[in-house]
């Protein structure tokens, strides 16, 4: 069995409120938070799944199924749908904003 922590959540800090809420309970005052208006251009859309299957910190089973390929059932990007929504010439153009803090 594999015994992998977890870790933050994903998109802990894509939040306005969460990212202005962390900074003030870790002890920063002050703090102004902006969103930038980024997008994410993808060649196909299974590479948001894999993307976010692969990148960042580990998170539980994703993490496990990482270091255990051979465990992996993986039957397809359950995602691929929602990314379809994003096609645009040939490309998936995804809002994905980032969110910045910064404090005195």
């Amino acid at each position: 069995m594999c015994r992998c922590r977890e870790g933050p959540p994903f998109f802990r800090f894509s939040d306005e409120r969460a990212t202005r809420t962390t900074l003030e309970q870790t002890g920063f005052g002050d703090i102004q938070v902006h969103e930038l208006p980024l997008v994410w251009r993808l060649k196909s859309a299974g590479d948001a799944f894999d993307a976010l299957s692969r990148g960042g910190v580990p998170h539980g089973r994703k993490s496990c199924v990482r270091r255990h390929p051979k465990r992996s059932t993986r039957s397809g990007p359950p995602s691929a749908l929602a990314v379809e929504a994003y096609a645009q010439g040939g490309e998936f153009v995804i809002p994905m904003p980032a969110v910045t803090g910064v404090w005195d």
